[in-house]
């Protein structure tokens, strides 16, 4: 899944990503080339200290350390529909036309 998001103070856009498998999905904002904001799940991933993050995680962007780390929210939906329409809820994404839901 691809799609364009506009960043109006900004006048750019921004581009929305996600990927699905049987058994793990997950969603990216991207500025330019850079992930600004992303979530996962069933992915492991290492954090620069070297501390593992598995399941369900999100990643966040600073200027120091781009989208090296990650955290394990306190909830987050195992649904791919439910998780990407709070996905776009915390990144403030207003959802315009229609939605035609992941097959889960």
């Amino acid at each position: 899944m691809e799609a364009n998001v506009l960043i109006p103070e900004r006048d750019e856009l921004a581009r929305l990503v996600g990927h699905m498998g049987k058994t793990n999905f997950n969603f990216s904002l991207l500025y330019g080339n850079e992930p600004i904001r992303r979530c996962h799940k069933s992915f492991e991933h290492r954090n620069p200290d070297g501390n593992r993050v598995t399941g369900i995680h999100k990643h966040t962007w600073d200027d120091e350390d781009e989208d090296r780390w990650a955290y394990e929210p306190e909830h987050f939906p195992d649904d791919p529909n439910r998780a990407f329409v709070e996905f776009l809820n915390e990144c403030n994404i207003d959802l315009r036309g229609n939605y035609q839901p992941f097959l889960a």
